[in-house]
């Protein structure tokens, strides 16, 4: 395991350079260890998702059987959650290499002031909307569970009590004076 972990973080330190090669900066890259990571990667994704959806099939086909040891046995070994990390990572890096290479100078203009300015306000973005999407999930699940509707209006509001309990208004000066002041 550590030396799969050894040969990817070498490999990792030759996927960007300071001056990347425009050919190897977009997703469409020739380096022949690059591709067959991805290959690997996408084999275990495909494999671990078909498993999952066979004994989610399993589940819907026999309700009241415990597949507790089966779900067990679907978590990915270290080895195969290290390929496929390792696979997201350098995706991430040439996506944001292409972000911070090709679109993000249209708004700060390679201006420092502008810059960190532009890169606060993005984050504090990306922030919101994970947060506003993930309350937007957790009423779904509620109210998507069985039964959900056939409950008074009280008893509904009951069970999303702790939900709105979280809710706020994203997108404002405060929230963003408060994302400032937790991530500097």
């Amino acid at each position: 395991m550590k030396a799969l972990t050894r040969k990817l973080c070498e490999m990792e330190k030759n996927v960007l350079n300071s001056c990347p090669d425009p050919e190897e900066t977009f997703l469409g890259f020739t380096n022949v260890n690059e591709q067959e990571l991805f290959q690997t990667a996408c084999k275990i994704i495909k494999t671990h998702t078909l498993q999952t959806s066979q004994l989610e099939a399993k589940q819907k086909a026999n309700p009241h059987i415990n597949y507790a040891f089966e779900r067990e046995q679907l978590v990915l070994s270290g080895e195969a959650q290290t390929l496929v990390d390792q696979a997201l990572r350098i995706i991430f890096l040439r996506s944001t290499n292409i972000f911070d290479t090709y679109l993000a100078p249209f708004f700060h203009l390679e201006d420092s002031v502008c810059k960190m300015l532009f890169y606060s306000r993005f984050f504090w973005f990306l922030s919101e909307m994970k947060d506003m999407l993930r309350y937007n999930y957790l009423v779904r699940t509620i109210v998507c569970e069985p039964g959900f509707f056939d409950l008074n209006p009280e008893e509904q509001e009951e069970k999303l009590k702790p939900v709105h309990a979280t809710c706020r208004e994203w997108f404002t000066d405060e929230s963003h004076t408060k994302y400032l002041q937790t991530n500097s």
